[in-house]
């Protein structure tokens, strides 16, 4: 895909992951359209992208909810819509199953895998109209492997290995594509509350690059793969 003018959504932009993708793609000429549910990070995460001389707009809104989806038909009519990046993502504090609560395990199957089925319910009529889009669900290696006191985060990855599989599946008589990302530990803000060690991790700026390099089809695969950023190491 030729990126230049392209039309992206991200979802969780305001920081983390999310931004470093916004960044990479606006670097690409890509219009961002920044999703997220607080307008502080936001605003950051714009004028960041402003500076690059990159475009963006953005949305507050919180995906884990139905009924907060208005803003995509807004988004398709005005602008139009070549890339979706379901990044937004959360994980309760370290804990084991037993003393998982109903609200903790409510919350992260919400926003890690109802907010991906809620908004390519949106999308995926405007790219098989159109013929051509990209979807690129941020899965993690916790979605290939069970990890003890992540078994609930652990549960929703796997989710959306399974989504994106099926997706791919039933995309496969158009244009559209359907990936996932599984990167391993990143210097974010979600890896440093759980965890403590963020900035022992990997800059989140690589991922992003390759999934610039996914889109532009530096990286050969097909739809439907998972994609583990750090084989990619020296491309």
């Amino acid at each position: 895909m030729k990126l230049t003018n392209k039309i992206a959504i991200i979802t969780g932009a305001g920081q983390g992951l999310g931004k470093f993708i916004a960044l990479e793609l606006a670097k690409e000429k890509v219009l961002t359209i920044l999703v997220g549910r607080h307008i502080k990070t936001l605003t950051q995460t714009k004028k960041e992208i402003l500076r690059l001389n990159g475009k963006a707009d953005i949305f507050v809104a919180d995906i884990s909810k139905a009924k907060e989806f208005k803003w995509v038909n807004g988004v398709i009519k005005n602008f139009g819509l070549d890339i979706l990046i379901n990044n937004a993502g959360w994980s309760p504090p370290l804990k084991i199953v037993e003393k998982l609560t109903e609200k903790e395990i409510g919350d992260c199957f919400r926003i890690n895998v109802f907010s991906m089925f809620y908004m390519l319910k949106k999308v995926i009529p405007h790219f098989k109209k159109i013929n051509e889009g990209a979807i690129i669900n941020i899965s993690s290696r916790a979605g290939k492997n069970g990890y003890p006191r992540l078994a609930l985060y652990s549960a929703t990855k796997f989710a959306v290995e399974g989504l994106t599989q099926a997706v791919a599946k039933e995309l496969e008589d158009t244009n559209v594509t359907c990936y996932s990302i599984t990167p391993g530990a990143l210097n974010t803000p979600m890896r440093e509350k759980l965890f403590g060690d963020a900035k022992l991790k990997e800059n989140p700026k690589f991922t992003a690059q390759v999934i610039v390099k996914l889109l532009r089809g530096d990286i050969d695969a097909k739809s439907g793969e998972s994609i583990d950023p750090s084989h990619f190491h020296g491309l």
